[in-house]
């Protein structure tokens, strides 16, 4: 996980700091909060998310990292200059 904040990382590595649900998800450590302290109620919100998201993964993962960043666009065309003679190169990716 990235922290960006200089004073989140203080507080966790420095201070320890123990967060409440509610700071958690204030600062960006976590994504939801599920009420009670079930197993079964955070597995269904586990399982809600998956269905939200499971469109995403009929082209399987492998598929869905090429596809989002080095295939986005495939006629994308980068200008490259040749550091030997100073022309400029196309290439399609």
């Amino acid at each position: 996980m990235k922290i960006g904040d200089a004073n989140l990382h203080r507080r966790i590595a420095l201070e320890g700091h123990r967060f409440t649900p509610k700071e958690a998800l204030a600062a960006g450590l976590v994504d939801h909060i599920v009420p009670g302290d079930s197993a079964e109620a955070v597995l269904d919100k586990a399982r809600e998310l998956a269905e939200s998201v499971d469109s995403l993964a009929k082209g399987g993962v492998w598929g869905l990292i090429k596809v989002d960043t080095t295939f986005r666009d495939s006629s994308y065309s980068a200008q490259l200059t040749s550091k030997s003679t100073g022309r400029s190169l196309s290439r399609r990716y």
